[in-house]
């Protein structure tokens, strides 16, 4: 996880070519829930703080 962080740290990887979903941060229970049941085509949400 921290080699994660630190690449996207350094912007050598775009994690939003491979986000599907955005959510910001007082959306956090439907993000889950979304993964959960796999709806809407999610494959990566990412949360927004």
């Amino acid at each position: 996880m921290g080699r994660l962080l630190r690449i996207l740290e350094s912007k050598r990887l775009d994690p939003t070519m491979m986000t599907t979903h955005t959510f910001k941060f007082d959306q956090v229970a439907r993000a889950f829930e979304i993964m959960d049941k796999k709806e809407d085509g999610v494959i990566k949400p990412i949360v927004k703080f």
